[in-house]
């Protein structure tokens, strides 16, 4: 009976003769070969049928008439969505000879921009994984990356990358999984885990609960090369996002926290130590260039310089204060960033920690006008509420890194330390003249 029901989902009546003919002839003979490796073979005569003739009436139930439609659309070159395309292919997961079926569905799906080669080697990881149902898409994922590191880190690997995210987004589009949550949540996570890993590479800093979610899903199928790749991106990302960390330190204490040697607390503890010390160093190279003829103890750093009736920090070039506020003048105060978070970081201990830690100067250009506590490791990447990764930031560094943004203010602190010198110089001497200038009888 179990033969006849499946014979009969060949379609064609004399398909399904001759199957439940060579069906019964090999339970008797009991052969090593598998029932879905006698069956594969009908199934893609039926479907080539069915392409070149149409469906002889309605389609009966069950899973080898399903595999037999979708595998016709397949042959007549129609897109087929990733759970079709589980359909098609979950009779063939233990067929010796499923290559035929793999390239019509992978020739299939790829129109939909993916690269034929990954949505294949997806296809054939499935099957062999046992057709979870569902899980077609993680694997395309996985199988992106590892094209990634197979093809370049930065040539067409990216592109392959980038074609397998938005693939993926349009699958989850179409809705075929809400009714399975977890396996849907599943394929959103391996997809978010792509868009990560894209945004790194183009300097987009990830959080640490983004990476997290990937380190536990297919970040974990990465190979020395691809993992390198990652971490290198990473580190360039998020030293962007926060002026004063080298790439070398974010890489090194990245990676650590990505093979599980430390923990996400310890990390943003070690990287906002060091970052804040590559900031008091900078900051010290600036002054001995700015005030090298007098002696470190006889001098501070200014709070501000003028630059016409603003205040800005002191070592910021005009070009780089009008850069800042083209679009916002005096006056008009721009909204802080919610990078600060909630709670703790404008309590009235973080502002006494924030003071005491850094000395009552500002760790950008060391003033102590209107100091503020500010975290080194941004609030929305992960950053802790802890007076660890507290620093003190003056009113006028604050406004300028948040009207520039961490990229570009990490470049200007990160410019020569003879160029802070020339910017203070030359406001002197333009500060000197305009009182000659108001001084002289001749001007009034």
């Amino acid at each position: 009976q179990l033969l006849q029901r499946l014979a009969v989902q060949m379609i064609f009546p004399d398909l399904q003769a001759e199957l439940e003919f060579s069906m019964r002839e090999w339970r008797e003979k009991q052969p090593e070969t598998t029932l879905s490796t006698l069956v594969a073979p009908w199934l893609l005569k039926a479907a080539k049928m069915c392409a070149d003739s149409g469906m002889p009436g309605d389609e009966p139930p069950g899973v080898l008439a399903r595999s037999i439609g979708l595998l016709a659309r397949t042959m007549k070159m129609e897109e087929i969505s990733l759970l079709s395309a589980e359909w098609a292919l979950g009779p063939f997961e233990q067929a010796d000879t499923r290559g035929e079926a793999v390239d019509l569905v992978s020739s299939s799906c790829a129109q939909g921009g993916v690269a034929e080669g990954i949505v294949s080697d997806a296809c054939s990881s499935w099957l062999e994984a046992g057709c979870t149902p569902g899980s077609l898409g993680v694997e395309l994922a996985e199988q992106s990356l590892l094209a990634w590191e197979r093809d370049g880190v930065h040539d067409q690997g990216v592109v392959h990358l980038r074609q397998a995210q938005q693939y993926l987004e349009q699958q989850l589009a179409l809705g075929m999984l809400s009714t399975a949550p977890s396996i849907e949540r599943r394929l959103k996570t391996a997809t978010e885990s792509l868009e990560v890993l894209i945004g790194a590479i183009d300097g987009v800093a990830p959080s640490l609960a983004q990476l997290n979610r990937g380190r536990e899903g297919i970040y974990s199928k990465l190979s020395y090369t691809g993992r390198a790749a990652m971490i290198d991106a990473v580190a360039k990302a998020w030293s962007a996002a926060m002026p004063g960390l080298t790439p070398g330190v974010a890489a090194a204490h990245f990676e650590e926290w990505l093979q599980g040697y430390t923990g996400r607390r310890s990390m943003v503890e070690d990287v906002a130590s060091a970052g804040l010390q590559e900031l008091k160093w900078n900051l010290q190279m600036k002054l001995d260039a700015t005030f090298a003829d007098q002696q470190s103890e006889a001098y501070s750093s200014p709070s501000f310089r003028l630059e016409g009736v603003r205040k800005v920090p002191w070592f910021v070039p005009t070009s780089v204060v009008k850069e800042a506020f083209a679009e916002r003048p005096i006056g008009l105060r721009k909204k802080p960033p919610p990078s600060q978070g909630p709670g703790f970081v404008n309590s009235k201990v973080a502002i006494e920690q924030a003071q005491e830690k850094s000395g009552g100067r500002c760790m950008y250009c060391g003033g102590s006008w209107k100091l503020a506590p500010r975290y080194f490791w941004p609030y929305e990447l992960g950053g802790t509420e802890l007076v660890s990764n507290l620093c003190g930031a003056c009113e006028l560094c604050n406004e300028m890194a948040d009207a520039l943004g961490p990229r570009r203010w990490g470049e200007v602190l990160s410019a020569k330390p003879e160029e802070a010198a020339e910017v203070w110089w030359e406001a002197q001497k333009k500060a000197n003249m305009e009182t000659v200038s108001f001084l002289n009888p001749r001007n009034r």
